[in-house]
């Protein structure tokens, strides 16, 4: 997973290329076109406002990285598995959504889920028990709390 792109409509938009708007772009790539092209093909106010866009965007990839940097650093601490394509781990980087916290609880809970509970497995025959095959996000959340609170209650009585 590459937390370092930038969508072509926002490339062509902000930058003022010619990029296929619905593919994503390595932003050093972006960056270097950018900048390239406000050498010779802009005048002084173009140029002006290309400039605070790449910075603005710059400042966005930079705190993608720190994320990415701190979360990594915090994950090989506890011995969680870093995902890149982790729902949660991307939106986490990309957007800032949620806090750190909670991320790295949510993480160390699925690791557990994943590697100590046999989730996969036990979600299918739950399903399978209840005769039912379509459940929301919801549904399968309090599914999958329930199992991790009962691993948690069986850990800490031996």
């Amino acid at each position: 997973m590459n937390y370092y792109t930038v969508k072509g409509c926002n490339a062509n938009k902000f930058f003022k290329l010619d990029l296929h708007p619905d593919l994503y772009y390595d932003w050093d790539d972006v960056k270097k076109r950018a900048e390239g092209r406000m050498k010779d093909e802009y005048d002084d106010k173009e140029r002006d406002e290309i400039e605070g866009n790449v910075a603005n965007f710059q400042e966005v990839i930079d705190g993608r990285r720190r994320r990415e940097n701190v979360l990594k650093e915090e994950f090989k601490k506890k011995n969680i598995k870093f995902i890149p394509h982790s729902y949660v781990i991307r939106n986490y980087i990309m957007y800032n959504r949620k806090k750190f916290k909670e991320v790295v609880d949510i993480m160390k809970q699925m690791n557990v889920l994943f590697e100590k509970c046999d989730i996969v497995n036990k979600w299918e025959k739950y399903k399978v028990s209840e005769e039912k095959q379509i459940y929301s996000f919801d549904e399968k959340d309090e599914y999958y709390k329930k199992i991790y609170l009962e691993y948690l209650k069986n850990k800490f009585r031996r």
